[in-house]
């Protein structure tokens, strides 16, 4: 710093107040940048990855749920019990559509609208299979509906089934990659900011 001392006293204050200044701004605006970063992945997360996640979620249980309803259908001897499963496949099968509504309005990716298109057309085969299952219940052929729900009906529920499992998946494992790459952010910025600040410090002290 040997060129401070061949300034004058005002040349001196006028040069350490421009690099505290400058120091200051470059702090500011960097932190402020980081902060933004780590504000719009968290709200990634919040927005985005937690509600797919919940979404796809309530879409399986409603899907399991649905498929037991069925079991108890054909299981049940009495017009009361299929009834009472007939209602619940019902409320099932609208939760299952609403949670696929509520899935289908975020900001979904190229991939993830694939994942949902597929699913579109395992969950119409089964939907449509249990008709037939349905009536083989109604009629009283037992042993016919549960084979048929065991064979055919079990495949394509299992398609459905692997399909929203990913969808799951997924949505995890992004919502892990941002809020990881929010907490890297945070990290960075404290270093950084600490950093800068040393060096402003000493600034000061050699001014």
């Amino acid at each position: 710093m040997h060129w401070l001392d061949n300034l004058r006293v005002r040349a001196k204050l006028l040069t350490c107040f421009a690099v505290v200044l400058v120091l200051t701004a470059t702090l500011g605006g960097f932190a402020v940048w980081q902060v933004s970063h780590v504000n719009a992945r968290t709200a990634e997360v919040a927005d985005k990855w937690l509600p797919s996640v919940q979404y796809a979620s309530e879409m399986w249980a409603s899907a399991s749920q649905m498929r037991s309803a069925q079991y108890r259908h054909i299981t049940s001897i009495t017009e009361q019990g299929k009834a009472d499963a007939d209602q619940k496949i019902s409320t099932q099968l609208a939760r299952v559509e609403q949670a696929h509504d509520a899935y289908e309005a975020l900001a979904l990716t190229a991939a993830e609208r694939t994942r949902v298109q597929r699913f579109d057309g395992q969950w119409k085969h089964y939907v449509e299979h249990w008709k037939t299952v349905r009536e083989l219940s109604r009629a009283g052929q037992t042993d016919a509906a549960i084979a048929a729900i065991k064979g055919e009906s079990y495949r394509r529920y299992e398609d459905a089934s692997a399909t929203l499992v990913a969808m799951v998946k997924h949505s995890t494992e992004m919502s892990d990659a941002a809020r990881r790459d929010a907490a890297a952010t945070s990290a960075r910025a404290r270093t950084w900011i600490c950093l800068l600040y040393t060096s402003d410090a000493a600034d000061d002290l050699l001014c």
